[in-house]
């Protein structure tokens, strides 16, 4: 394969992104981060690149821990896309820097606006702008697809809303917060056991006792995949979310982000 894109999603919208820029490059192998982060990371692709989701202005710990794993070769073109529902920040400019730690150069860095996932912090948003984003997104990848053919360098995308100091301490608050997202999580009497919570956790920090999810305490990527793709929408997150909708990728299925079997538990 002529392009590696590994892909780290939790609603889907990310590996939407990834499965439309490959449709555009062509001689493309989609891989998914869970999947292979308790193995050797083959880079033997000329070109690789990491699509993944903002999360709290950063990217994902576990993105981040896949690029520490990464085999150091100043040979490769690397790029990054990060998928985000109202500013980047400067997440891009974090994944750079994290590169560039490993003696490598991110050649180019963009930034695609997706429907908002957090639903625990946010309403689902209208389906009309949902689309909107979606034809914005394709236009945007393709834009984006030339560049990557040609291995050119691009700048790193940004959005600053604030000061930088400002952006580190709001930075790290989220940051803070999301660790303890796991605390807030509970399955109401809609639920069936169904384990479709357990084969979706990036991290397998779910199982199934008396037929009911549980969540580990110190593996939670707060990827809300459990929450989101929940058949019954049985899934709550402390008491904010009994009477809001969900949202996942409409051109993705719950079983294409699976990272175990279904009935793991």
């Amino acid at each position: 394969m002529n392009t590696t894109l590994y892909y780290f999603s939790g609603a889907g919208n990310s590996l939407q992104v990834a499965r439309d820029l490959a449709a555009e490059l062509g001689e493309t192998e989609l891989v998914s981060i869970p999947k292979v982060m308790s193995s050797k990371i083959d880079t033997g692709s000329e070109c690789i690149g990491i699509v993944f989701p903002v999360y709290c202005f950063s990217m994902p710990r576990m993105v981040t821990r896949f690029v520490d794993r990464l085999k150091s070769d100043k040979s490769k073109y690397f790029f990054a896309i990060c998928t985000h529902s109202g500013t980047p920040g400067r997440t891009l400019q974090q994944t750079a820097k994290q590169f560039k730690v490993k003696d490598m150069k991110l050649s180019a860095g963009f930034a695609i606006q997706m429907p908002a996932s957090a639903i625990i912090t946010f309403e689902v948003e209208p389906e009309d702008k949902q689309q909107m984003y979606f034809s914005n997104a394709k236009q945007k990848i393709k834009r984006i697809a030339p560049i990557i053919k040609e291995r050119k360098e691009h700048k790193i995308e940004k959005v600053l809303f604030l000061k930088n100091w400002m952006f580190r301490i709001v930075r790290v608050l989220f940051s803070n917060s999301m660790k303890n997202t796991y605390k807030g999580f509970w399955a109401n009497e809609k639920c069936n056991g169904c384990g479709i919570c357990v084969a979706l956790c990036p991290t397998g920090n779910i199982r199934i006792s008396n037929n009911k999810p549980e969540w580990g305490q110190t593996n939670c990527e707060s990827c809300l995949a459990c929450f989101n793709w929940c058949p019954k929408q049985s899934i709550q997150h402390k008491k904010k979310t009994a009477r809001r909708g969900r949202y996942h990728n409409p051109n993705v299925k719950a079983k294409d982000l699976f990272t175990r079997e279904l009935g793991n538990n």
